[in-house]
């Protein structure tokens, strides 16, 4: 009985040394702390929420590279064998004061060697705010000038914001006035001064008239046929009703033939003197002497040459056919046609006289002063209103007389549009002249010019034809999207925000100032891609910066100025720590920022005006940077749970060869 129970108490005192044995081990690690640690550590939260955070050191010989105390917080040995105390990367467990972002510690745990009670305080700045950099304003040209450019002198043109108030002025030199301020043609002030918000570029014309109402002016060309046969003169710019003479000189075996316009014969005389009354092309017509005919001289003046002129002299081939005319000036009147000046012969009462040319002629037109007083009409002029305008020219005429009346705009942003008689329409001309036939009664017509307020948008352009414009007119609008973009919306509005019918870009200008507002959108969504630097790693304590590309997928000349910041992972990168250029986007961290990030992926997101792009980068610690997880520990109860499952099965076998061996004794 004493035997059989030895070997089962042998093994059991052997299963209790080997259960035992590990805890021997690592007794030190559960049972045998003192009472009070070598040193502490603390992690403060400073000015941020939440309790201290305390880490005791029992036992310097318990420290080793893979022991994790806390989360982020580590003891290690360093590379000069001191205990050191590590907080991983950016780890902070305290929240942040409003408007703050965790920025470090205090001191610096990186370069802290932790030898007895350390605090280290968690350091807060003010979170950076990311704003778009402010758009400069749209800057418009406004250019001035005179016309003509001896009638006087204009200023204040310029480069100006949109929206700034602009005055420009005109100055007339002697012996001329200022009139009015036009673009385009379209008159937009009367007043020398004149003053106005810039809302797009424009080109402002002065124009000024002589003290003395100006003449019409009309363009007379004269031109050879075949221009090798000879030579013309006379060609120029005439006030209207001016005398003009042209002449054709044929070259050596040339003859002139006749003056023509439009392929009508005007003059058979080389020397051709006629009154301007509208721009003509005259064409002097040459052919060689082998076909000229027998040619005779007309010849005709005016008696007295106060009285008139005369028109239709020159040579003409024997059997043509020749026309004077005789023209009275105010006071005479035509009597008759003399064969010469001595002669009393009258030769024709007609007016004009036409005959067939046989031989050399020389006429004289008679004038007599014409005593019977004109017949007299009135023109009057009134403007509509008659507050925004003022007219001229009305007065006293003698029948066919001829008369101008003027009108100009006087109130700001009014223009004249027509001259009415009883209502219809008899000229669009604010300088209108006509022959006087009987009494008139003129009214000059002015409108509103009404503001068409264009809104700059962004990514294209809407420009319209006019800055301002009467009700009734037409605008057109020319829209213009950037490469890339396509338009979104377009909308007209009346002052008080009703919307105004728009078709085909243009639209009817209503009785009030309008706005125009217009929206573009990409042709394509526009998306953001990391091209470099995707998914990539950094080595800890490399000492390098990391660098990214981020391409956006429309073409965009400021891309990189559509930038706005970076996120690692949750928090905002400050603006100091990294670097931007354009190619098409450049992105550099700092190698500090860099090394703040603890091992493992991060998540970086860059983020643009008009989209973002993210991309994640693997930090690697170096050779002696602490592991992360309490590997100490858990290889420590693997090596127990192993021992004591080696020791269970070596008494589970030698109770069952026990066994085994009591029962065969038994049979014996």
């Amino acid at each position: 009985m004493k035997n059989r129970f030895r070997i089962p108490a042998i093994l059991l005192v052997l299963f209790l040394c080997l259960n035992l044995l590990p805890f021997g081990a690592f007794a030190n690690e559960f049972d045998g702390l003192p009472d009070d640690p070598l040193y502490k550590v603390v992690l403060a939260p400073g000015t941020g929420s939440g309790e201290e955070q305390k880490y005791e050191v029992y036992d310097l010989a318990s420290v080793s590279a893979d022991r994790e105390h806390a989360g982020d917080c580590q003891f290690y040995f360093n590379e000069s064998g001191a205990v050191a105390f590590n907080l991983s990367g950016n780890y902070c467990p305290f929240a942040a004061p409003s408007g703050c972002v965790f920025s470090g510690w205090s001191p610096d745990p990186s370069v802290t060697t932790v030898t007895n009670d350390t605090t280290f305080t968690a350091q807060w700045t003010e979170a950076p705010v990311l704003r778009a950099d402010p758009e400069p304003p749209t800057q418009y040209t406004v250019s001035v000038s005179a016309n003509p450019t001896e009638g006087g002198t204009a200023g204040g043109g310029g480069n100006y914001d949109e929206g700034a108030s602009v005055t420009v002025t005109a100055e007339a030199a002697a012996n001329y006035h200022f009139v009015n301020w036009t673009v385009g043609g379209e008159v937009v002030s009367t007043a020398a001064s004149y003053t106005f918000p810039v809302t797009a570029g424009c080109d402002l014309v002065a124009n000024f008239e002589t003290d003395t109402t100006r003449a019409t002016q009309h363009t007379v060309t004269v031109s050879a046929n075949p221009a090798t046969f000879g030579s013309v003169s006379g060609a120029g710019s005439y006030d209207e009703g001016a005398s003009v003479t042209v002449t054709a000189e044929a070259a050596a075996n040339y003859h002139f033939v006749n003056w023509t316009v439009g392929g009508e014969v005007v003059s058979t005389v080389a020397s051709y003197t006629f009154p301007v009354t509208a721009g003509c092309d005259l064409v002097a017509n040459f052919e060689t002497d082998t076909t000229r005919a027998t040619q005779h001289t007309v010849t005709a003046s005016a008696n007295p040459t106060t009285g008139g002129t005369v028109s239709g002299a020159g040579s003409y081939d024997d059997g043509a056919s020749a026309t004077v005319t005789a023209n009275p000036e105010t006071g005479f009147r035509f009597v008759n046609w003399k064969e010469s000046e001595t002669s009393e012969t009258v030769v024709s009462t007609d007016n004009p006289y036409s005959f067939e040319v046989t031989e050399d002629v020389d006429l004289v037109a008679i004038f007599e002063a014409d005593t019977t007083p004109p017949t007299q009409y009135t023109v009057s002029v009134s403007a509509n209103p008659t507050t925004v305008g003022t007219v001229s020219g009305g007065g006293a005429y003698a029948e066919n007389a001829s008369a101008t009346v003027t009108a100009a705009a006087t109130a700001e942003n009014y223009q004249f549009v027509n001259w009415t008689v009883g209502g219809e329409v008899v000229s669009t001309d604010a300088s209108y002249t006509f022959t006087v036939t009987g009494d008139r009664v003129l009214v000059a017509n002015f409108v509103e010019n009404y503001l068409v307020d264009v809104k700059t948008p962004t990514h294209g352009s809407v420009t319209a034809n006019a800055a301002r414009a009467p009700e009734g007119a037409t605008v057109t609008l020319t829209i213009a999207p950037e490469t890339g973009f396509e338009l979104g919306s377009i909308l007209v509005q009346k002052v008080n925000d009703e919307p105004i019918s728009i078709s085909n870009n243009t639209f009817v200008m209503p009785n009030c100032n309008v706005y125009v507002t217009a929206t573009f959108k990409a042709a394509v969504p526009i998306s953001y891609t990391v091209t470099g630097g995707a998914n990539g790693s950094w080595v800890k304590y490399s000492g390098l910066p990391y660098t990214f590309t981020v391409k956006r997928n429309i073409a965009d000349e400021d891309t990189a100025g559509l930038f706005m910041g970076i996120y690692i992972d949750s928090y905002i990168l400050p603006i100091n720590e990294y670097t931007v250029k354009a190619g098409s986007v450049i992105i550099t961290i700092i190698p500090a920022a860099m090394q703040r990030l603890s091992p493992g992926w991060h998540t970086f997101t860059f983020v643009f005006r008009d989209g973002t792009a993210a991309t994640r980068v693997y930090i690697w610690g170096n050779s002696w940077y602490p592991a992360t997880g309490d590997e100490r520990d858990t290889a420590a109860w693997a090596v127990l749970a192993g021992v004591t499952l080696v020791g269970m099965g070596v008494i589970a076998a030698l109770g069952c060869m026990y066994w085994k061996k009591q029962k065969n004794k038994s049979k014996d």
